[in-house]
């Protein structure tokens, strides 16, 4: 089972265990054992952590982060820390400027639940959310389970 992580670049660390908890029931009653993530802004890196922590105390699970332009893979901290880098190559085929979309929409593709922290109505991650409602994926939403929302 794979599950795919959506939320906002300026996202709280404040998120960082209700998000692990969530991803770790995942693993324990959902039997998901493949994550895939982004790294573009503040929820991917709270994300590529909590991942980088679950990893080690599950080591069966597959955790990706999937790129949407190849130079970042270098310089991208996670990718350093036991995390690999995936690139589709339907997002190696998009234009430069529709790169992060066609990459969330292949993360929503291959995902049977979608894990996401989503406080607004905008953005790239309500996007990809919205997409997998389309898509009729199961979505857990962790932003109802915090006190600020």
């Amino acid at each position: 089972m794979v599950c795919s992580l959506f939320g906002h670049r300026d996202c709280d660390n404040g998120i960082r265990n209700i998000l692990e908890e969530t991803a770790e029931q995942l693993i324990n009653e959902k039997g998901v054992d493949c994550f895939y993530v982004g790294n573009q802004g503040g929820f991917d890196a709270i994300a590529m952590s909590v991942l980088i922590g679950l990893k080690e105390k599950y080591p069966h699970i597959r955790c990706y982060v999937v790129l949407a332009y190849l130079k970042t893979y270098n310089d991208d901290f996670s990718l350093k820390h036991s995390l690999d880098g995936i690139y589709p190559a339907e997002v190696l085929m998009a234009p430069r400027d529709l790169a992060i979309p066609a990459r969330n929409k292949w993360m929503v593709r291959q995902a049977d639940y979608v894990l996401c922290c989503i406080t607004r109505e905008n953005g790239g991650a309500v996007s990809s959310v919205n997409y997998a409602k389309n898509l009729d994926k199961n979505i857990i939403n962790i932003a109802r389970f915090l006190p600020f929302h």
